[in-house]
């Protein structure tokens, strides 16, 4: 018959499979605030929006289409920021798939917000007098007419309604307007063609990227620029744990799985650290401690 500290080295894998199964379940049918810290790229982005004058214009570009788990978390906390606040909204996107990725978004999301008219009251932002999704922008001919105005380069929206009728569209026709572009960008193009045929335009609009984790480093050195007041982005979002970071800072915790997904994944690595701990254990024991000798 083995000993207990046998058993203890040689664990049945089925008993491991259901801990980590149980160890994931927890932190997603229960979402609990994480305990990372926050990085100061997350939380410029995040002052980036919060700070904005109430009726300002934002532009937020879904420019992905296969990196959604790391950034349609981010797209989901940020619009749901936008949404919150008493700001006006622009969508675009470079790729086909942007401007699909947004509208799966706005079809769940809470859509309660302060007015950008009167910050101080609650109401439900309005498609069409509070945001509007413009659709792709297919050709660099589009992106740069767009700056200056909407109405003469484009004559519906993604949904097909008419570009002249959408009350927002009156109000700003033109993305020269915007205090603030947002890009979820999973490659090329990407903000750096906003930066080139926007930025230069106007000095005072701010960017902000959201960025898997493998092209974060080539972000960095526009964030650098951006803190300094040169073109360049004021905030970056790296992968979902930017998206989780930006989550906590909202405040809406659950809202878009991220935090969840960190913890979940955090748990594994304790409990794989935990198994591999009492395997050895269980090895040392037998080996030094229980006849082995």
């Amino acid at each position: 018959m083995s000993t207990w500290y046998e058993r203890l080295e040689n664990i049945d894998p089925r008993w491991i499979y259901l801990l980590v199964y149980i160890v994931i379940a927890i932190p997603i049918i229960i979402p609990l605030p994480s305990p990372l810290a926050i990085t100061p790229y997350t939380r410029d982005a995040f002052e980036a929006v919060e700070k904005l004058p109430p009726g300002s214009l934002v532009v937020l570009s879904f420019d992905y289409s296969g990196a959604n788990p790391e950034l349609h978390p981010q797209a989901i906390a940020v619009l749901r920021h936008v949404v919150r606040r008493p700001l006006y909204i622009y969508i675009v996107g470079m790729w086909s798939d942007g401007p699909v990725m947004a509208d799966q978004i706005w079809k769940v999301i809470d859509k309660t917000g302060y007015d950008p008219e009167d910050p101080t009251k609650l109401i439900t932002k309005e498609y069409g007098k509070h945001i509007v999704n413009l659709g792709y922008l297919a050709t660099t001919a589009l992106i740069v007419g767009v700056y200056d105005t909407i109405t003469k380069m484009m004559t519906i929206d993604f949904y097909g309604n008419s570009i002249d009728s959408l009350p927002l569209v009156k109000k700003f026709d033109g993305i020269k307007y915007a205090s603030l572009v947002i890009s979820f960008a999973a490659g090329s193009p990407g903000p750096a063609t906003y930066l080139q045929y926007w930025a230069t335009q106007n000095p005072n609009m701010k960017f902000v990227v959201g960025s898997p984790g493998v092209s974060a480093p080539g972000f960095m050195p526009y964030y650098e620029a951006g803190k300094l007041g040169e073109i360049g982005y004021v905030g970056v979002i790296i992968s979902m744990r930017g998206a989780a970071e930006y989550e906590t800072l909202l405040g809406e915790i659950g809202l878009t799985g991220a935090v969840a997904a960190l913890n979940a994944q955090s748990a594994v690595h304790y409990l794989l650290v935990v198994v591999v701990i009492l395997g050895n254990l269980g090895y040392y024991l037998r080996k030094y401690g229980g006849g082995g000798r």
